[in-house]
């Protein structure tokens, strides 16, 4: 379709493309772009976001290794003064400064080996970017990236498509079991995904009229690509596609009127008719997303398509004004700088979580992230890294903007440039204001790297060369680093592949604990190979809870002796504090870690160990002090205080998870029997008198109503205690629910 022509030196002489430093890293980063919309490893015992993060970590570790080789032999490194990329090597430092700040450097550098707001992934990403714009020498190359995209774009659009006819049974692998389970990631990601092959169809069906087969396929892409965008119906995926083709029609209709050429003298329509029409038809379905909700018979177009293939989704997620007011109370700390750190925005929201919220469906929710990527940054990294972000996606807008304007002669060079320059600004976009995953936060990067790569070779990004080779001591010391940088490399892919082996294990565990006949023992083997490989805190708390399962089955157990019976309790009950006390250690901050804890002394309290109550108290008090607006941790220590006699702690701990939780139906419960305890009969009363409210249905409540209303003790007459019914809460708009 295109002559490519290699980009020049100042010196007017081509630049060459050594092939020891490029096939191999070109086929690397083709496979990546490729393989990344579908990779998943198929096996129910693999995390489906860990295959993806296992693919991303290893193919960039390998990347930079043959980056870190080529420069061993050449000594010859490429620079740029240019602020966007400056900025791009100040951004990862700042998340690495953060995360040895955070407390918990651990969980902020590494976590589990998959979360995506990690220091790691973050490094991770801008190194993909720069070996990205690295590797892309040529236009020839990006153009294959983009054609190795669509490629994956119909592999994705075939295996959905068959999925929506067959049904969510249809090649899941046990792993994408639900009606809406995707390739890509979450259901609006899949959204995310088709909104941006409409966008690069309708830049290629505007612009390019050489191919009647490219336009054909485009065509082919544009109609797929808009069914998947409305089958899922996410809505900020309309309104930015409506956008896109509202800039095309008005750039196209600009061009015409001041009789400008578009971009390389490729031929441009003078009526944008297809551009128009994705405009007015996102415009329409927009509006009646909004529309009045009150009606029966206002269904979307989404809606009808999610009912007629049975697929429904939502998914939860923190307003911009939520988010904010976890940011607001975090820059009012000594975290305002660098924030509480990467992967610890749930600390922050357990902190400082609206007490409004508790009056919802949502109370009990620990959000890992606010309202984006981008805007969780001022919480995790703080005022510093928050600005650095606007500066570089700001100055890196802007230079992609002044390029596209800018007249060339090359036909390949004005198309790839306004098209990688729409895919980099549509991609963060969705990082401004949404939450993406692996897939999409790769494809932002990797298309970055390319927008960068064609900026670098049109000269709005100045680069310069600096060789080493001539003087031998300067050289030594490159040599040290280099080396020192590729046994980092190593040591980075090792344990990335050691934290994959550890979940792998962890997840067969879990499964394993789900069966009929599960054998204890086997699922502790499987966790402790999980944690030899990885020290993480998580499967510390899951070994402490199996030894109480263990615990809980010895004392029911009637062929032992009593000398066998103590031998086992004792291992047996040092495992379990062991591993809860360790999980602490690691991660001091989680407040699960202590409720583990708490919950193994609460355990014990019973065969009067010495100081387990004091340990158990004292574990629930961290945990609260960590969770303050969580009224089940408060209930959690008001039941220990409840069951161990001591009501006048019990009554100030039941009482804040009703004050917490007004409809807090367990609390309350407990709290007119604190009160009945204490001798405050009317309080009792009254407690149990806004339980029947609660649960009208419940002949228990009724029960011990009637008995304190006559003077009796709360169970007198009774054999046996029910169950109470789940908590009644209202809803209220603190969160976002995105539903399909």
């Amino acid at each position: 379709m295109f002559n490519f022509r290699r980009p020049k030196t100042e010196g007017g002489s081509e630049i060459s493309v050594k092939a020891s430093d490029s096939k191999l890293s070109a086929f690397l980063l083709s496979g990546l772009v490729l393989l990344i919309p579908i990779f998943f490893i198929p096996f129910p015992s693999f995390s489906f976001y860990f295959s993806k993060g296992i693919m991303i970590s290893l193919v960039a570790m390998i990347l930079a290794i043959i980056w870190l080789m080529d420069r061993l032999k050449d000594s010859e490194f490429t620079y740029s003064k240019n602020p966007v990329l400056l900025t791009a090597v100040v951004l990862p430092i700042v998340y690495l400064v953060s995360s040895l700040l955070s407390g918990a450097v651990t969980t902020s550098f590494i976590g589990q080996g998959f979360e995506i707001g990690t220091s790691f992934y973050v490094v991770t990403f801008f190194l993909l970017m720069f070996l990205a714009s690295s590797i892309v020498k040529t236009k020839e190359r990006a153009y294959y990236l983009f054609f190795l995209f669509f490629i994956s774009f119909f592999l994705v659009a075939i295996y959905q498509g068959l999925r929506l006819l067959i049904g969510p049974e249809f090649l899941s692998f046990g792993v994408l079991t639900s009606s809406s389970s995707n390739l890509i990631g979450k259901w609006n990601e899949l959204s995310v995904f088709f909104g941006l092959t409409a966008v690069l169809s309708l830049v290629t069906i505007e612009f390019v009229n050489q191919s009647k087969l490219v336009k054909f396929l485009s065509y082919i892409v544009l109609l797929i690509s808009l069914f998947f965008v409305a089958l899922v119906n996410f809505n900020t995926v309309w309104i930015v596609l409506g956008a896109f083709s509202f800039v095309l029609v008005a750039y196209i209709i600009s061009a015409n009127k001041f009789s400008i050429e578009a971009p390389a003298g490729l031929k441009m329509k003078r009526i944008p008719a297809i551009s128009f029409l994705v405009m007015v038809i996102a415009v329409a379905i927009v509006f009646g997303n909004y529309g009045d909700r009150n009606t029966t018979d206002n269904v979307s177009l989404g809606e009808t398509l999610g009912t007629y293939f049975e697929i429904s989704s939502s998914e939860l997620k923190l307003t911009p004004l939520g988010t904010w007011s976890i940011a607001k109370e975090t820059l009012k700390t000594k975290s305002a700088l660098l924030g509480a750190g990467p992967n610890r925005f749930v600390n922050q929201w357990l902190q400082y979580k609206p007490a409004s919220l508790n009056n919802t469906q949502f109370w009990n929710v620990d959000f890992n992230s606010g309202y984006s990527f981008i805007l969780s940054s001022i919480v995790t990294v703080g005022l510093l890294g928050f600005v650095l972000w606007v500066i570089f996606l700001g100055m890196l807008f802007t230079s992609g903007f002044k390029a596209v304007f800018l007249p060339k002669a090359d036909k390949a060079e004005g198309y790839l440039l306004p098209l990688s320059f729409l895919t980099t600004v549509y991609l963060w976009l969705f990082s401004i204001i949404y939450i993406p995953s692996h897939t999409i936060l790769t494809l932002t990067f990797v298309f970055t790297g390319v927008l960068i790569a064609l900026l670098i070779q049109n000269g709005i990004f100045e680069t310069r060369k600096i060789s080493f080779a001539e003087n031998q001591k300067h050289n030594f010391v490159l040599v040290l680093i280099l080396i020192f940088l590729i046994l980092v490399s190593l040591v980075t892919g090792y344990t990335v592949i050691q934290k994959f082996s550890a979940s792998a294990y962890s997840q067969k565990g879990l499964l394993e604990l789900n069966k009929e006949d599960v054998v204890l023992d086997d699922v502790e083997a499987k966790i402790i190979k999980a944690v030899n490989l990885s020290n993480g805190d998580a499967y510390y708390r899951f070994l402490s809870e199996l030894a109480l399962v263990k615990l809980q089955n010895l004392m029911s157990k009637t062929d032992l002796s009593e000398e066998e019976m103590q031998a086992q309790f004792q291992t047996i009950l040092g495992q379990a504090v062991e591993n809860a006390v360790k999980s602490t250690q690691i991660d001091a901050t989680n407040y699960q870690n202590w409720v583990s804890l708490g919950r193994v002394y609460e355990t014990i309290i019973m065969f009067d160990v010495q100081g387990a109550y004091e340990q158990a108290v004292n574990s629930y008090l961290t945990a609260i002090n960590l969770n303050p607006q969580n009224p089940a941790l408060v209930f959690t220590l008001g039941v220990l205080e409840y069951n161990t006699k001591n009501y006048n702690n019990a009554v100030i701990a039941l009482e804040r998870a009703v004050i917490l939780q007004p409809y807090y139906s367990d609390a309350k419960y407990f709290l007119g029997l604190t009160y009945y305890n204490l001798d405050r009969v009317d309080d009792a009363i009254l407690q149990f008198k806004d339980l029947e409210m609660l649960n009208p249905d419940s002949a228990e409540i009724k029960a011990v109503l009637e008995n304190l209303e006559a003077g009796a003790a709360p169970f007198a007459g009774f054999k046996n205690s029910a169950t109470l019914q789940e908590d009644t809460i209202i809803e209220e708009p603190v969160v976002e629910e995105d539903s399909e």
